[in-house]
């Protein structure tokens, strides 16, 4: 039986790293200072007539529908990193639970050894028998 001192738990640091990256993620480049310039070089070309709107219009709507599939994509990345931290962190805390429960069955074991001892120590007399380990008794675990 080994008992293990009390240390602080740390996240693991490639976790915290995610973590940190997932805290501070880049805006979308939506090059609006470009698009004007490039609007402004077609109202230039196509002149200032109003049958001019059409093709600056479906320009328009493709940079902008461009623009919305790139932020999905980054959306979506974003989803599945968050996805992957998910799991690994609930990997990590199902090994942590079960290192408590081995922990928890230890301090079960030596108090059952403790309360043995101390029972044999104040009435010799006693018959002897095994400890019974608070799992074992009536009721299991708290």
């Amino acid at each position: 039986m080994r008992i293990r001192k009390n240390r602080p738990e740390r996240v693991p640091e490639p976790i915290e790293r995610r973590l940190r990256n997932l805290r501070e993620p880049a805006a979308p480049d939506a090059a609006v200072a470009e698009l004007a310039r490039e609007v402004g070089q077609k109202i230039d070309e196509l002149g200032r007539d109003a049958g001019a709107a059409a093709p600056l219009n479906a320009y328009i709507q493709a940079h902008k529908a461009k623009w919305i599939s790139e932020a999905k994509d980054q959306h979506n990345k974003l989803l599945i990193e968050i996805g992957k931290l998910a799991a690994e962190t609930e990997a990590l805390l199902a090994s942590r639970r079960i290192l408590c429960e081995d922990q928890r069955d230890v301090m079960d074991d030596l108090d059952a050894a403790v309360a043995h001892a101390l029972e044999r120590v104040t009435d010799p007399d006693s018959p002897y028998h095994e400890p019974v380990r608070r799992s074992e008794r009536k009721g299991g675990k708290p």
